[in-house]
This record gives C-alpha cells, sequence and structure tokens, in this order.
C-alpha cells in the first residue's frame, strides 16, 4: 500500500472519481487546493503501486487532464 494521506482513498478503487472526492471535501478550502490533493494522491498510487489500484489512478489522472486541456481549449476559443 502507497503513503496516501487521504482516506479517501482506502475505500474501495471502484468507489474512486473526482465528484465523489470533491463532496466529501466540499467543507475543506479552496478548489484548487481539492484538486491538487487528488491529484498528488492519484499520482503517488500510480507511481508506488501494481494492479487495479494503479490502473484505477492512472484512468483518473488521464481523465482529468483530459478534461482541463478541453477546458483550457474552451477559453481560448475566439
Amino acid at each position: 500500500m502507497s503513503k496516501v494521506k487521504d482516506s479517501y482513498f482506502s475505500r474501495k478503487f471502484t468507489e474512486w472519481d473526482i465528484i465523489g472526492f470533491l463532496n466529501e471535501k466540499r467543507q475543506e478550502g479552496p478548489l484548487k487546493q481539492k484538486l491538487d490533493s487528488y491529484i498528488k494522491s492519484l499520482k503517488i498510487i500510480a507511481n508506488t503501486e501494481q494492479g487495479r489500484r494503479q490502473e484505477k489512478a492512472q484512468l483518473l489522472i488521464d481523465n482529468y487532464r483530459k478534461a482541463s486541456d478541453f477546458s483550457l481549449e474552451m477559453l481560448n476559443v475566439k
């Protein structure tokens, strides 16, 4: 098991998603801080674990990046 400090990731990996994470953390600090914590935790899992938890973490990182890139593209549309 990795050194992820956030208890959200101690649940089954099949239950992980960004909306669930943000809902659980809604009382904790600004959105950017929550997103940074989410991605940092996923990166730790993706880099230190093997198997399905690692695969799910990498999938969620990839999905986050795609959504971020899409949002930036939409903001730059003229």
